[in-house]
C-alpha cells in the first residue's frame, strides 16, 4: 500500500521571534539566452535592496532558493541567511541570462554593507553565474621576489618555482609554504650571483660553497637542497652544462633529544587554558602526542566517550582522565555554540561551522606547555617545542598517532537537514524543482535536494558503501 499524502508541517518556534519567510520554490531559468556584445562593469553600489527587489526575476528567485537549501542543509544562523539573502537581492535583482557577475563587482557592493561575499560566492558559483577575475596572490608575489635577479638567472628560477607550485607530467605539485620557503632561502644568493654573472652556467663550485661557508647549521643544509633542486632543474632542461652542487655533501642535522613532561607539568599548562577548544588541543598533543594535522582531521565519531576509546589517523587508544574531561567540555561548548552545524569535524569555529566538510585551524599547543623549573632534569630547549606522551596514562604510546593517514574505506552520507535555533521544524514537503537546463550549471550533488527537515543532532548519521570488483576473466 503507497503512503498517502503527507499533513502540512506546523512550524514550532521560540515566543516572540517572527516568522521567517521561506522563498518560493523555483527552477533554474531556462531558454534562449542573448550573447553580450561587448564586456561592461556593472556598479552595484547604487542598487538599492529595499527598493530594488526585482520578485519577478526568475534568476533572482532560484539564488534565493539555493541559498535556502545550503544553509538550511548546513545550519546558517538567522544572521548570516539575512546577509546572504540581501546581497543576492542587490547582485540578482536585474540580472539577465548570459550575464557573470564578477568578483570586481560584487566586492565594493558587498564590503562597504558588510555582508557574507564567501557564502554568496559559493551561492552565486553554486548557480552558475559568479566569474573569479581576481589575479592570484602567487603572482604577485613571485613578481616581487625576482625583482632583482638578472634576467637569465631570473628566467631559470622562475621556470623552476612555477613548476614546484603547478606540477608538472612527472612531478607533483608542491604547498605553497614550500615553495615561499625555498625561494626566500636562496634570495638572497642569487642577487649576489646577479651583480657578477647573468647566467646560472656561469655559477661554479667554488660560488656555492662560498655562500655555504657564511651559513651554519640547518640553514646552511636547507640553502643546499634548495639549490640541488634548483640546478637539478637546470640541467634536466639542458640551460646549464654542470650541475655545481654535485657532491657536496648536506651532512647530519643534529637534533635534541625529546623528553618527556612531568604529569604536574601538564595540568597547569590545562588550567592556565581558558578556552575549551585549546584546551583539548593541548591535551592531545601532550598526552596523546598528536600532531597539529591529525588534530585537525579529528571527526565527532573518533571520540567515544562511553567506551573510552579516541581514534587519531587509524589508530586506536584509550582515553584518560584528562583528555576525557576536557572532551567533554568542548562537546557540551560546542553543542550550546553551533547545535545545528553539520560540520562533522570535532574542532570547529565560527567559520567552519558554515561549511560541511571544512576543519578549524587549530592552534599550536607549544604556546601553552608550561616550561618545567630551572632545577628538574627534563627541563631542555626542545621539551616545551617537541612534546611526547606521558607514561603514567594507560592511554600513551612511545610514537606518534599521526604517522599512519585514516583509511577511507567509508564514505559518509551529509546529515538531516535542521533549521536554525529556536525553531524547531517538522516535517514538511516541497515542490521539487526542474532540473537544469543545457546553459546552466547542475546542482552541486553534495547540497541534499528538497527533503523533510528534521530537528537532529549536530552528528547526524553514518553510512557504509562497499565496493566489490569482479573477478578479472581469464
Amino acid at each position: 500500500m503507497g503512503a498517502g499524502p503527507a499533513a502540512p508541517a506546523v512550524e514550532v518556534r521560540a515566543a516572540g521571534t517572527p516568522p521567517q519567510a521561506r522563498p518560493v520554490p523555483a527552477s533554474p531559468p531556462g531558454g534562449w539566452l542573448q550573447p553580450a556584445l561587448f564586456e561592461v562593469c556593472r556598479d552595484f553600489t547604487r542598487v538599492d535592496p529595499d527598493q530594488h527587489t526585482g520578485p519577478d526575476n526568475p534568476w533572482l528567485a532560484w539564488a534565493r532558493h539555493t541559498a535556502h537549501r545550503l544553509g538550511e542543509a548546513r545550519g546558517w544562523p538567522r544572521k548570516v541567511r539575512f546577509s546572504v539573502d540581501r546581497a543576492l537581492i542587490i547582485l540578482m535583482s536585474r540580472h539577465i541570462g548570459g550575464d557573470a557577475v564578477r568578483h570586481s563587482e560584487l566586492y565594493p557592493a558587498l564590503r562597504p554593507r558588510r555582508l557574507n561575499m564567501e557564502l554568496t560566492i559559493e551561492v552565486l558559483d553554486h548557480i552558475g553565474v559568479f566569474l573569479d577575475d581576481r589575479t592570484p596572490s602567487f603572482e604577485h608575489w613571485l613578481q616581487r621576489k625576482l625583482d632583482g635577479i638578472a634576467p637569465g638567472i631570473r628566467r631559470d628560477v622562475e621556470h623552476w618555482i612555477r613548476l614546484l607550485h603547478d606540477g608538472g607530467p612527472r612531478s607533483q605539485p608542491r604547498d605553497e609554504a614550500t615553495v615561499w620557503n625555498y625561494l626566500n632561502r636562496i634570495r638572497p644568493v642569487l642577487i649576489d650571483w646577479s651583480s657578477r654573472y647573468d647566467h646560472l652556467r656561469e655559477v661554479t663550485r667554488d660560488d656555492v660553497l662560498a655562500q655555504l661557508d657564511a651559513l651554519h647549521g640547518s640553514q646552511r643544509q636547507h640553502t643546499l637542497i634548495v639549490l640541488r633542486s634548483l640546478f637539478g632543474r637546470a640541467k634536466k632542461n639542458g640551460t646549464i652544462f654542470k650541475n655545481p652542487t654535485g657532491r657536496i655533501r648536506v651532512g647530519q642535522r643534529e637534533s635534541g633529544i625529546i623528553q618527556s613532561l612531568d604529569p604536574e607539568h601538564i595540568d597547569n599548562s590545562v588550567a592556565s587554558v581558558t578556552k575549551p577548544a585549546d584546551r583539548l588541543v593541548l591535551a592531545l598533543a601532550a598526552v596523546h602526542a598528536a600532531r597539529s594535522g591529525a588534530i585537525r582531521r579529528l571527526q565527532l565519531d573518533d571520540l567515544d566517550l562511553g567506551n573510552r576509546k579516541l581514534t587519531i589517523d587509524g589508530r586506536s587508544r584509550r582515553l584518560d582522565d584528562l583528555t576525557l574531561r576536557v572532551a567533554r567540555e568542548w562537546l557540551e561548548f560546542r553543542r550550546h555554540r553551533w547545535p545545528d552545524t553539520a560540520n562533522p569535524h570535532l574542532l570547529i569555529n565560527k567559520i567552519t561551522a558554515l561549511a560541511p566538510a571544512r576543519s578549524a585551524r587549530s592552534p599550536s599547543p607549544h604556546r601553552f606547555v608550561a616550561r618545567p623549573p630551572p632545577w628538574n632534569s627534563s627541563a631542555s630547549t626542545d621539551s616545551s617545542k617537541k612534546l611526547s606522551p606521558t607514561v603514567p596514562t594507560p592511554s600513551t604510546s612511545p610514537r606518534s598517532s599521526a604517522w599512519t593517514r585514516r583509511p577511507r574505506s567509508a564514505t559518509r552520507t551529509p546529515p538531516a537537514l535542521s533549521w536554525n535555533s529556536p525553531w524547531k521544524v517538522t516535517p514538511r514537503l516541497h515542490h521539487e524543482p526542474a532540473g537544469p537546463p543545457p546553459n546552466v550549471r547542475a546542482p552541486d550533488p553534495r547540497v541534499p535536494a528538497e527533503a523533510p527537515s528534521v530537528f537532529t543532532n549536530s552528528r547526524g548519521s553514518r553510512g557504509v558503501t562497499q565496493i566489490r570488483q569482479k573477478p578479472a576473466r581469464t
